[in-house]
C-alpha cells in the first residue's frame, strides 16, 4: 500500500528544519523530536536544513514536507526553490498558505515556462478559526489560505486542496464554497492520532471533539457525502477506516 507523501509524489525535499506554524498534531515535529534532533518548544524556530541539496527528480517532487514557506525565511527557501524549478521539476508545493509567500512565487513564475511544472496544493483542514487556533497556532488564517488559493488559480496555475487532517465534522458546504477554485484533487485524510498529553484540562474538550470528527460514523456520512464528486480523493487513513479499494 502506498502511504503518506508517496500518495501525492515520488520524491521530496526541505530546506528548513522547525516550523513557525507549530501544528499540535504535526508528524514531522514528534519525529525529529524522538531522534533528538530538536526540542519540542523549540519547533517554531526555523533553522536551515544543513542536508538539503536541489537536484533534478524522477516523478513528482513534493516541496516541503515537514517545514512551510513565511517570508522571514524566504532566503533559505527562495533560493532552493529556484534552484528545483530552474532544474526542470514537476514540483508540488504543498502549504497552509501565508499570502506574501504564496502570492511572491505565484507572480515569481506565473509568465515563465516553469509554470506547466508547478502545482499548488493548500491544507485547509477547516474554515472555523477558533480551530484552527487550536490545532495550528502559528499558522495563517481560514481566509489567507483561501485567498492564495484563488489567486494561484486566477494565474492558471494547477491547484489542488488538503484536507488532512480534517478538522470539521461536515467538509460537505466549504468543499461547494471552493470547488471551482479548484483543478486538481480535494483530497481528504483523518487526523492519524491523538495524544492526551497534546491537552491540558481547559482544553481537553477538543480532543473529544476530533475523535468524533474520526470516528467511524462520521467519516462515513463523509463519504457518502462526497463521493460523486470527482475531484474528492480519500487518504489512505480513510481507505482502511472505511475499508475502501
Amino acid at each position: 500500500m502506498i502511504l503518506g507523501t508517496k500518495e501525492w509524489a515520488q520524491a521530496k525535499s526541505n530546506c528548513i528544519l522547525g516550523c513557525k506554524n507549530d501544528c499540535l498534531y504535526c508528524y514531522a515535529k514528534d519525529t525529529n523530536v524522538r531522534f533528538d534532533k530538536i526540542k519540542r518548544e523549540d519547533w517554531h524556530i526555523e533553522h536551515p536544513n544543513k542536508n538539503a541539496k536541489a537536484r533534478k527528480y524522477d516523478g513528482k517532487l513534493m516541496f516541503p514536507t515537514s517545514h512551510d514557506l513565511h517570508m522571514d525565511t524566504i532566503g533559505l527557501w527562495g533560493t532552493h526553490l529556484d534552484k528545483l524549478v530552474n532544474l526542470g521539476n514537476d514540483i508540488l508545493i504543498v502549504s497552509k498558505a501565508e499570502w506574501d509567500a504564496q502570492k511572491y512565487i505565484i507572480d515569481r513564475y506565473k509568465d515563465t515556462p516553469f509554470a506547466s511544472n508547478i502545482e499548488f496544493r493548500y491544507t485547509i483542514g477547516t474554515d472555523d478559526e477558533e480551530t484552527r487556533k487550536m490545532w495550528e497556532p502559528g499558522a495563517p488564517s481560514m481566509f489567507e489560505r483561501v485567498k492564495c488559493l484563488k489567486y494561484a488559480n486566477a494565474c492558471g496555475y494547477k491547484t489542488s486542496v488538503s484536507m488532512e487532517p480534517l478538522l470539521m465534522k461536515d467538509p460537505v458546504p466549504f468543499i461547494n464554497k471552493i470547488d471551482v477554485y479548484v483543478t486538481g484533487d480535494i483530497w481528504i485524510g483523518i487526523m492519524n492520532y491523538l495524544k492526551e498529553s497534546w491537552f491540558q484540562p481547559h482544553n481537553r474538550i477538543w480532543m473529544s471533539v476530533q475523535q468524533e470528527i474520526n470516528s467511524k460514523e462520521n467519516i462515513e456520512k463523509v463519504y457518502a457525502a462526497t463521493k460523486n464528486n470527482p475531484k474528492v480523493k480519500y487518504k489512505d487513513s480513510i481507505r482502511d477506516l472505511l475499508g475502501l479499494e
